[in-house]
């Protein structure tokens, strides 16, 4: 687990030098752009693909290695099936999406390339999660750091020779191309094919997205959010301002793999364990006490490094930072407020993940979604940056307090 972990910090501290590096060599216009783009396509890809990689969490350890077999190629045919049909519908109304998405900015290259790095990002993802589940851990270490190797030196030589949007994207690419053409040699030598049936798969498809969708809200509300707010920056205030909201991104991004992706990753299956030790109602109740005294804690420690982390950045950051960026970094800690009351979240659906509550926390994830949108909607127009990252602040607060009521409801019901 500490390898893998190591391997995640590696892997985001070089994307976290690409970003940099493409802060001082593109326009905050085209940085918006590009990231417009990549969400709108990302939202499809991880709801449809994310969704269908669920079944494979649900089903892989209760089948054998042909049903398994068998069960991959469902999920591929039917992903590749519904993102190539929307692809094609993109494709025909691009006029019409660059218009109401995009400001009119995008071209179609720019739209074709996206959308081949979301798709394909998949395909990564999927190969990567099967080599965990076969427990080849160090192997799927190497395959995510050599991804990103060659995506960061692809992406710097790109941004030093062209300097473009679509360099840069094309140069994204290029690692997760890498790693497709290993799952598929992988796939080839290991006679996959044998259960290859694209009837079989699509009739499959309906039962698929409704077991797997309703797993999905709580993964996908990070993105939701970005999107309403990249949205309503673009039809306010421009791509510029989408561009500065690129060091949020970033920020959030920084936050996610060092204190979230651990509390994921570590705790949260350390606490589900404590739970399923547990034959009495009134004991789990207790192991859930202790968990909110360890999110109190952790959250009261965090709280107060915010000001000491504002006061290095502010003094530092205008040596690593553009100048145009640096206008921002009161917004940078207001994100950081908002991603702790996010990671308060994670210790109090513990409980509701154990018990299986997934309409509860779907629940919880639309409420938050509308708060966000109409928080967005009001302070955007007046407050630019601000105004999104208060809306970021505004959901997760609102979020935090919605689980803690289900998680209070719950408690209830359990020593009912």
């Amino acid at each position: 687990m500490a390898s893998y972990i190591g391997a995640v910090f590696l892997c985001k501290g070089l994307m976290f030098s690409i970003t940099l590096y493409a802060l001082h060599s593109i326009s905050p216009r085209d940085i918006g752009l590009i990231a417009l783009l990549n969400n709108f396509f990302s939202l499809f890809t991880i709801v449809i693909g994310g969704s269908l990689r669920q079944i494979i969490a649900l089903e892989f350890y209760h089948q054998s290695n042909d049903a398994n077999a068998a069960l991959i190629n469902d999920i591929i045919i039917i992903y590749s099936t519904i993102l190539l049909i929307f692809f094609a519908i993109i494709l025909t109304i691009s006029p019409y999406i660059n218009a109401l998405f995009f400001a009119h900015q995008a071209t179609k290259k720019l739209i074709i390339i996206s959308f081949l790095y979301n798709f394909l990002l998949f395909f990564m993802e999927l190969f990567v999660q099967l080599l965990l589940y076969n427990a080849q851990i160090t192997y799927a270490i190497y395959t995510q750091v050599l991804a990103v190797i060659v995506t960061t030196l692809c992406s710097y030589g790109a941004l030093h020779i062209y300097g473009t949007p679509e360099s840069l994207l094309l140069a994204s690419t290029s690692g997760t191309i890498l790693v497709c053409s290993m799952a598929f040699y992988v796939y080839v030598s290991n006679n996959f094919f044998a259960t290859y049936n694209i009837m079989r798969s699509l009739k499959k498809t309906l039962n698929y997205i409704v077991i797997g969708l309703p797993l999905m809200p709580p993964l996908v509300m990070g993105g939701i959010i970005g999107w309403l707010n990249r949205t309503l920056l673009t039809h306010t205030c421009g791509l510029q301002e989408v561009g500065l909201y690129a060091l949020v991104d970033m920020a959030n991004s920084c936050f996610n793999a060092v204190v979230l992706h651990p509390v994921q990753s570590t705790y949260a299956p350390y606490m589900l364990k404590k739970f399923s030790q547990q034959q009495h109602a009134a004991h789990m109740y207790q192991e859930d006490i202790y968990n909110k005294y360890m999110m109190l804690m952790s959250m009261t420690a965090l709280i107060l490094c915010v000001p000491i982390g504002f006061f290095i950045l502010r003094s530092y950051g205008t040596y690593v930072l553009p100048a145009y960026y640096c206008t921002i970094m009161p917004a940078l800690a207001i994100t950081i407020i908002a991603h702790i009351f996010l990671m308060g979240t994670y210790f109090l659906s513990l409980i509701l993940q154990f018990h299986k509550q997934i309409w509860f926390l779907n629940t919880g994830v639309i409420a938050t979604s509308m708060i966000a949108f109409f928080a967005g909607y009001l302070l955007i127009p007046h407050y630019k940056i601000t105004g999104a990252v208060a809306a970021i602040l505004c959901a997760y607060v609102s979020y935090f307090f919605i689980i803690m009521i289900l998680n209070n409801v719950l408690h209830k019901k359990i020593r009912a």
